[in-house]
């Protein structure tokens, strides 16, 4: 768990971007930014020049002050943040996935994003799916993550624990309003990073 909002990778992106839509209106000044925004100058400089992830209202307020619309803004920290109070997941990890443009998160189109590894899950899925046996490799399975991180399937189900055993493959990730998100673990409960709304497909390896 990060949960002061200490420098992590998705952190320093989300620092970023802001500095980013701070250029992209023209560079204001702290002054300006301060009085459109009715915040400090010294909590604006805090936000864009520190490391670590600056409070809601102060994200909504720079965001407004520099013209953009603050409602993707504030889902994006707010899965942020629910990531950063997120215990850490087990050794068994997916690497972020990049769209490769480099562009800000904004201006990038929606698009499948291709997983960048392996996902390494410990045995099938129990529970209400333990008729996935080795033996089924009838074609991929299609689930998504809900905006809590739950993985379910196709009718809303949660998939259930994931045990010891077998090796599952992410084969493909969308993920329309947010790109630059990416898949981070599932762990040992059948929950994720911080993706919201978003389309898995797995197929277990040897199928």
């Amino acid at each position: 768990m990060d949960s002061d909002g200490a420098t992590t990778p998705a952190v320093a992106q989300f620092l970023t971007d802001l500095r980013a839509l701070r250029a992209a209106a023209g560079a204001p000044s702290y002054s300006t930014l301060a009085r459109e925004s009715g915040l400090p100058r010294s909590t604006l400089h805090d936000a864009l020049r520190g490391h670590r992830l600056p409070s809601r209202e102060v994200t909504i307020g720079l965001v407004r002050a520099c013209g953009a619309d603050p409602a993707e803004w504030q889902d994006r920290w707010t899965a942020l943040r629910a990531a950063l109070d997120t215990p850490p997941p087990s050794d068994q990890a997916v690497r972020p996935v990049s769209d490769g443009t480099g562009r800000p998160f904004w201006r990038r189109r929606p698009r499948t994003v291709a997983a960048a590894a392996a996902l390494l899950l410990a045995a099938g899925l129990v529970g209400g799916w333990s008729a996935w046996h080795r033996g089924d490799c009838a074609g991929e399975r299609v689930y998504r993550v809900d905006e809590a991180g739950a993985v379910l399937d196709a009718d809303g189900h949660p998939i259930g624990r994931v045990d010891a055993g077998d090796t599952v493959r992410v084969k493909s990730l969308v993920h329309d309003r947010f790109p630059h998100r990416y898949f981070g673990t599932v762990d040992a409960s059948g929950t994720t990073g911080y993706l919201d709304e978003a389309k898995l497909t797995y197929q277990r390896t040897g199928c």
